[in-house]
């Protein structure tokens, strides 16, 4: 049987995201050898990632392993990899999307709009993107920045935060019942690629498993992400670009992407739906973004 040596971060979350890939493989005959690698994005909790290097702290050791051919394959939550990807890397397969929302867990069940949340409540986030959608629709939230795997979050409900904002894919996929708010596209658009499993290799080891790309390979998917990707990318946004990027559709409806800029300390929020024909330019369509979104929320960061 062919050994994979794959690699992931040591969340609980992302073990999980593991065995998905492994499970999804269980008709190929592999064996699997699962390396869990503690990255620096999970050893630095007490900054957020944009004031210690990005998200791409979440992959550079995992990467690394790869590079040094420790393991055969990373797998990565697709929002941390860079739209850009090293050229000694590829990314091989996409697994099926889960739901990209995120949701604001919060402390107490009666709270189930966040109308109900009392004035001044404290949300615990430490993303750029989604404080600046919270502050757009309540402004005297009071954002506290909050790091950590997904259990870590949700105990901080019990030390003074009335809410936590988190992924659906993350809750979902660590089956976790909670008390939350759902926070649909058009009030927090989604991280590019949120709820999506990559499977990265190196370049020059594609078609050695070509039958397991044939297995664990989602077009569907992959063509949401390409086109998620591909607007990061024209834009040149980085890990301080308070962003919110979703492609729907696809397949037999056509696809509309939108895309959602936030000032994070404001909460000065610009959102517009990108149709079909728009998306075959990426370089006009962020020319586009750039000529209409407000200023301020454009260039916060400069």
């Amino acid at each position: 049987m062919p050994l994979v040596r794959l690699g992931c971060r040591s969340s609980d979350l992302a073990k999980a995201q593991a065995a998905l890939v492994k499970g999804a493989c269980g008709a190929l005959g592999y064996t699997f050898q699962e390396t869990d690698i503690t990255t620096t994005g999970d050893r630095i909790t007490d900054r957020p990632l944009y004031d210690v290097g990005g998200k791409n702290l979440f992959c550079k050791e995992i990467d690394l392993a790869l590079r040094k051919g420790v393991i055969d394959w990373a797998v990565h939550s697709l929002k941390d990899v860079e739209s850009d990807l090293a050229p000694d890397l590829a990314l091989a397969a996409v697994l099926p999307a889960e739901d990209p929302e995120d949701v604001l867990v919060v402390k107490d069940p009666a709270w189930q709009r966040l109308d109900d949340l009392p004035f001044g409540a404290c949300i615990g986030t430490s993303s750029l993107r989604r404080a600046g959608h919270l502050r757009a629709v309540r402004g005297d939230f009071v954002i506290q920045s909050l790091r950590g795997n997904v259990p870590t979050r949700l105990k901080a409900l019990n030390g003074g935060f009335d809410g936590v904002v988190l992924a659906r894919a993350g809750l979902n996929r660590l089956g976790i019942s909670h008390a939350w708010i759902p926070l649909p596209c058009a009030v927090m658009t989604p991280a590019v690629a949120q709820g999506v499993i990559g499977v990265v290799v190196r370049r020059d080891d594609v078609s050695r498993w070509s039958e397991a790309w044939q297995v664990l390979d989602h077009a569907p998917t992959r063509a949401r992400i390409t086109l998620e990707r591909a607007l990061l990318s024209a834009l040149g946004a980085t890990c301080k670009t308070p962003i919110g990027v979703y492609a729907d559709g696809g397949g037999e409806v056509a696809p509309t992407l939108h895309v959602s800029l936030v000032h994070p300390q404001s909460g000065d929020r610009w959102y517009r739906i990108y149709d079909a024909p728009d998306l075959g330019d990426m370089a006009s369509l962020a020319q586009d973004i750039r000529r209409h979104a407000p200023r301020a929320v454009m260039a916060w960061d400069q």
